[in-house]
């Protein structure tokens, strides 16, 4: 019997479940404590105390499809890395500098500060193939 709900199935149970296989996950076919042969439905939050690994490779055209798709916002503590685009549908904000390495290019930049103050100093964009920079002070011009 498919578990189309939380009161049908083949084995309901009415209290909780406790599995106690110290066994780590080694594939989609050996779960260590736990293996399903079909997806899974928590209503509940998850705590998970080790790695999560997602087979998926679904790519991702909008907020709505992918291989992980969220609801909410996401909180992360240490780095992201990520192997192909990044496309934000709204603002960014970087709380520290900003590197562009390798073939970076920025199409336009927009100062949206509305308290009536521009940017002071943008930075020295440098070349590091030749000795050549290019240095933008917003009070004084463009030195090449």
């Amino acid at each position: 019997t498919v578990s189309s709900n939380s009161t049908t199935a083949s084995l309901v149970l009415l209290g909780g479940l406790s599995i106690n296989s110290t066994e780590k996950a080694e594939s989609v076919t050996n779960g260590g404590g736990l293996t399903l042969a079909g997806g899974a439905s928590i209503l509940k939050n998850v705590f998970i105390g080790g790695d999560i690994v997602n087979l998926s490779t679904s790519n991702s055209n909008d907020t709505s499809s992918g291989a992980l798709v969220v609801n909410g916002g996401i909180g992360v503590c240490k780095n992201v890395n990520i192997g192909g685009s990044l496309n934000v549908q709204d603002n960014v904000s970087f709380n520290s500098k900003l590197d562009l390495i390798g073939n970076a290019l920025i199409d336009v930049i927009q100062n949206t500060n509305t308290s009536g103050n521009l940017w002071s100093y943008f930075g020295i964009i440098n070349d590091l193939t030749s000795i050549s920079f290019c240095e933008i002070d917003f009070y004084n011009g463009v030195r090449i």
